[in-house]
């Protein structure tokens, strides 16, 4: 199986007066990723297109010799589906996912797919630089707004049966036999990351300069605007494990939030000093703290819980009874 992608980028630069320039970047990024190749049918296999187009775009202002502004705003969209190019097709052909170690599955993958995401971000940074005497300032701010479509919890829809030995298969019974049943395949997800930051570029002496700043970051909690989220109560290990106790007494539902609750604002100092010890030589030290974004995978652990997204598994060594392979075929 091939892949391919390819890339295409115009910009244009536009300098409207002696203060006052423009850019925009233009991209389209195209592709195909061969995501499995069956060794038993190339009905099997699976691919996933991925384009993703952004636009970005500067704009800077001179306010005078020592005050400069720097606006970029940004917008992108990416798919990343995996999956067969024709899921119904291939179902048609063969409706489970077998497997038998060690030998190939005979299904491919089929019991992962769809698998994905699609996702838009809407970026907007903002700096401001100015010069006093030996101090240069910086302020600005990083924000991001995301809206993920996440198709991770339709995986396990496709059966996936095993069986264990040579008279399983033989006589077409099952060891076990699994399959999920969720809400829906895909859910959407919001989140926004805001950072607001101030730094000082302070020139001590001709030789040594002390930068020192604060960045504050706020982490939205991630959003499901069908509130299909569940969650504990507590840690699993502060809540109450009487079997007879109903589920939905423990279980928490329609939530909308994926944690309970996030931090208002993660401050992160930072610091550092220059020390020109001689021309060419220069001696550097500095201490900071520093914060991540919260990946979009996230959502893939909150959203995959009774009673938005069953599993159930039978067969032989099941607990919801069976044994049949094929499905309608007589217990």
């Amino acid at each position: 199986s091939d892949d391919h992608e390819q890339v295409q980028t115009a910009r244009v630069d536009y300098n409207i007066s002696e203060s006052n320039m423009a850019w925009f970047r233009f991209q389209y990024d195209g592709g195909l990723q061969a995501a499995w190749t069956d060794p038993i049918n190339p009905l099997f296999n699976a691919i996933s297109p991925q384009p993703l187009y952004s636009v970005a775009a500067g704009y800077t202002h001179v306010f005078s010799s020592n005050l400069v502004n720097n606006f970029n705003p940004a917008f992108s969209w990416y798919e990343s589906l995996f999956g067969p190019s024709d899921l119904q097709k291939t179902l048609a052909a063969f409706p489970i996912v077998l497997q038998g170690a060690p030998f190939t599955t005979i299904g491919g993958l089929d019991n992962t797919w769809v698998q994905g995401r699609r996702a838009t971000r809407f970026f907007l940074n903002d700096s401001l630089a100015w010069h006093v005497g030996a101090h240069q300032f910086r302020f600005g701010t990083n924000t991001r707004i995301f809206r993920l479509n996440d198709y991770d919890f339709g995986q396990g829809t496709v059966p996936t049966v095993t069986y264990a030995d040579l008279p399983q298969f033989i006589y077409g019974a099952a060891s076990t036999a699994t399959t999920t049943y969720p809400l829906a395949d895909s859910q959407p997800f919001n989140f926004l990351n805001l950072d607001l930051y101030a730094q000082d570029t302070w020139k001590l002496t001709p030789t040594v300069t002390w930068t020192f700043g604060l960045r504050a970051t706020y982490n939205s909690n991630p959003r499901n605007p069908h509130d299909v989220l569940a969650r504990l109560p507590e840690a699993f290990d502060a809540i109450p494990h009487d079997v007879n106790q109903p589920l939905n007494a423990l279980i928490q539902t329609r939530q909308n939030e994926v944690f309970d609750s996030t931090p208002l604002a993660i401050l992160q100092p930072r610091t550092a000093i220059a020390w020109q010890l001689r021309p060419g030589t220069v001696l550097r030290t500095g201490f900071g703290l520093f914060s991540d974004l919260l990946p979009g995978s996230i959502a893939d652990f909150a959203v995959a819980n009774p009673p938005y997204v069953n599993t159930f598994q039978g067969g032989l060594l099941g607990t919801v009874g069976g044994v049949g392979i094929a499905p309608g075929a007589p217990h």
